[in-house]
This record gives structure tokens, sequence and C-alpha cells, in this order.
């Protein structure tokens, strides 16, 4: 946990500052949503350690009221649980409704993002600008953007070229993920995550696409051997903000929450990347063999899934929207971001919060 501890660390810097200027007679209770269990990564390594900074920051002005396990509404029903005031903040993702994002769907295409810590402040540098249109359509605001660490293989057979991927069975959650698979060579088969072990130990699949910790989530290690390190995407789950609920914040509590919000699209995104790690360690005692792909079978798989990229651009391109300047900029802020490390990332959310993601005066 050393990488969270230096992060959390450094929050504590920015504390005194950060709370200056709000009313200290102003309290204030975010009711946080989740389809989720407390012990997801997610949740009790990313938002609850960022609500319990808040509220310590705070002197316990801002509070925060938890209702996970799905006790307010489905995964899938997040948008409308934010913009009808059920919850103040919950995951809200696009590609729970795909039909009604076009240039966020960016986010899910394959090889997108370079690293979980870059890439998000990445989406939500170009978020103003790209997606926020789009995004507060649904009647919501934006409250973090997150995204999911990365995807890799494990199978029961090992694959270590895109050749030995061809024809194999691989579960998808659908959407671009079967896309993506079906032009790497696989056969996707769309099987609920609940359902992952059973299909992989019955040989529905042959292989699961998953972040490290779900592989162990799901102790698929007891399955597959083979852990395939291709990096294929970090999915976008940003999480919905009530418009309502931002609405009654005083101005100062507004700025004040904005910002913190900024923050927790990093924690929450780096949870992922925290419980990777420990999750990598686990596949490694229970005897499972670690391939990474030497540059040119990388290569191939990215060339392979070019088509992917042809088509958004094509298909928005079509309707008129700024496509090619998206994705231009996407690859330039990301290597940036990306080039450094998860703390310097931090240091700019912190210093330099990026503005326009809400309106508010």
């Amino acid at each position: 946990m050393s990488k969270l501890f230096s992060i959390l660390a450094f929050i504590m810097a920015f504390s005194a500052c950060a709370w200056q200027g709000v009313s200290a007679a102003e309290s204030v209770e975010m009711r946080f949503s989740a389809y989720y269990p407390e012990t997801y990564p997610v949740y009790k390594e990313g938002f609850k350690v960022w609500e319990e900074m808040v509220t310590k920051e705070s002197g316990g002005k801002v509070t925060f009221k938890n209702y996970l396990n799905g006790v307010l509404h489905t995964a899938k029903q997040g948008f409308r649980a934010a913009m009808t005031d059920i919850c103040d903040l919950t995951h809200a993702y696009p590609s729970y409704q795909p039909a009604s994002f076009q240039l966020s769907m960016i986010n899910d295409l394959p090889f997108a993002l370079s690293t979980t810590y870059g890439g998000v402040l990445a989406m939500e540098t170009l978020y103003p600008k790209y997606f926020k249109k789009e995004y507060e359509k649904m009647g919501v605001l934006l409250g973090a953007w997150v995204t999911t660490s990365e995807y890799n293989l494990i199978t029961k057979k090992p694959v270590r070229s895109l050749a030995d991927l061809k024809g194999m069975k691989i579960r998808s959650y659908g959407g671009l993920c079967s896309d993506t698979l079906t032009l790497l060579g696989a056969v996707p088969v769309m099987v609920q995550s609940a359902e992952s072990y059973t299909s992989f130990q019955n040989g529905v699949v042959d292989g699961v696409l998953y972040p490290d910790s779900s592989m162990v989530s799901y102790r698929l290690y007891e399955l597959g051997k083979y852990h395939t390190k291709i990096g294929l995407s970090h999915m976008g789950v940003p999480y919905a903000l009530s418009p309502k609920f931002f609405e009654r914040l005083s101005p100062d509590m507004k700025k004040y929450m904005y910002n913190k919000l900024r923050q927790a699209s990093h924690m929450a995104s780096m949870s992922y990347d925290i419980d990777d790690k420990y999750a990598r360690q686990v596949l490694k005692e229970n005897g499972v063999e670690f391939i990474d792909l030497p540059e040119e079978e990388k290569a191939k798989f990215r060339n392979a899934v070019r088509p992917m990229w042809q088509k958004f651009i094509d298909d928005n391109g079509a309707k008129g929207l700024p496509v090619r300047e998206l994705v231009e900029e996407l690859r330039s802020l990301d290597a940036k971001y990306s080039a450094m490390n998860p703390e310097q990332v931090f240091e700019e959310v912190s210093k330099r919060p990026v503005q326009g993601i809400i309106d508010f005066k």
C-alpha cells in the first residue's frame, strides 16, 4: 500500500489551504451509492479513503452516507438515480448506455490509454471540450471520471503470440470488447462476471479478459495457469453527480467539493492499480505463469485492432463531430501524463485541477 500512502501524504499537504474560505457553519452530507460491496477495491481503497480524507480535512463538516450492494438502484440505473436525486454520487458508465454516447466511448477503445493514472487525467482534461455535452444530456453532472486498470488474459493454455489467440473462446463483456476480440482472432463469448468461474471451468470459455485483481476475486487462478499481459483496455467507469445536490451547496462549498472530486477521480482509479499489485502476487503464489509479449507481438495486437479506431473516426466524423482532433489530443495528453509517476499526476490534479467540468459561480 506504499503508493497509496505516499499519495495520501501528499494530499494532506494541501488540506489546510483547501478548506479555507468555506463557511464553518455549513455542513454537507453526500449520499454515495454503488452496486458493489464494501470490500470492492474501488470503494475500499478508493472512495472510502477519499471520504475519510475529506471528512477529516473539513473538520467533520462534510460527511458521507453510503448505500452499497445496490440497495438504492442497479448498476445500470446510475444516471437515473443521480438525475432524480435518489443519491448524490454514483457510477454512471457510458458503456451501459452506448446509444447515448459518441465521443466518450473513445475511453473503451483498445489501447486508448497507456496507464490508469495518466489516462484518467487525460480524459478529465478533454471532458469539457469533447464529452461534457453528451454526458450532461443524461440529466447529470460529472462527479469523477474513473478508469479501471488494464485488462489482461488468463487462460488454460499459453498465449505467447497473436496467432496463439486465434479461435480461442474468450469471455467478453460485450460491445467494444467483443469487437476487439473478434479482430484479434478470438471468439468472444458473453458471460456475466458472476459466471466467469463456472464458464471457465466447464469449457464455455478458454480464457477470461479481466484486470488482474478480478482474476483473483473470481479465483480464476485455480483453473487458468497462464497470464498474458496485453493491456488491452482501461474501461471508463465515470461517476455521476446529482445536479440538485450540487445546486444546494454554497459558492465556496461548490468550489471545495469540485476540487475534491478531481482528487477522487485519481484516487478511485489508482485503487485498481493498487489492488492489481497484490493480486499479481497471489497469482504467482498459485503457480500462474506470467507472459510478457515481445515488442513485435505487441505491435501485431495493436495493428489488428486499427480498424476499430478507423471506424470510430469515420462514424463520428460523419456526424460532424471533431473526432480527429479528439484522437490527436488524447494521444498527446495520455503520453504526457503517463510519462509522469502517480504522485506527479496527483500533484498536477491538486495544484491545477481541471476547470470547466461543472459550470458554477
